[in-house]
């Protein structure tokens, strides 16, 4: 896969783990909006069982660990903990 520019996508193998997720799907390309190539997607699965398509470059950069319900989850966990030690 590549885009404009000669950037070319290096593929994720099936199985490599970014915090809680791994990946389990190949990539899909979607175009962007302004027409300007496409952005790359993996399909990837929480520790919790929750899956969903994560771009790329969310994943390879660390902004992508978790889902959302793990993390509002360790949230209400942590300020539960913060109530309990007042």
């Amino acid at each position: 896969m590549s885009g404009k520019g000669g950037r070319r996508h290096v593929p994720i193998p099936i199985g490599t783990r970014f915090g809680r997720r791994v990946v389990v799907g190949p990539p899909v390309c979607m175009p962007r909006t302004d027409d300007h190539g496409a952005y790359v997607y993996y399909r990837v699965r929480c520790d919790c069982g929750a899956e969903q398509p994560i771009r790329v470059t969310s994943l390879r950069m660390g902004h992508s660990h978790r889902c959302q319900a793990c993390c509002n989850r360790e949230r209400r966990e942590a300020g539960e903990a913060k109530r309990a030690l007042a």
